[in-house]
């Protein structure tokens, strides 16, 4: 989050994970924290070699909102150490 001074800080999240049907993986609701970094994935059971889509909402002490989007895909997830 951007801020056009100093003191500001983040006071609530929420991150929402959609697959590409916009079905909803995880929606994380909006969680009153500071946290920014390590927050474990709480949302049903990804599937393998899946596209995901993410978003970030973040809002200040003031109640302004910023978003950001991105994605990712998982791999094989076979846990057969001989493959």
């Amino acid at each position: 989050m951007s801020a056009p001074g100093r003191g500001y800080r983040q006071v609530f999240y929420q991150i929402v994970v959609t697959d590409t049907k916009g079905v909803i993986s995880w929606d994380s609701k909006k969680i009153n924290s500071g946290v920014s970094l390590n927050i474990p994935y709480s949302g049903t059971a990804l599937k393998s070699t899946t596209r995901y889509n993410w978003k970030v909402t973040v809002w200040d002490q003031n109640g302004k909102a910023a978003s950001a989007t991105s994605w990712f895909e998982t791999g094989l997830m076979n846990p057969d150490p001989g493959l």
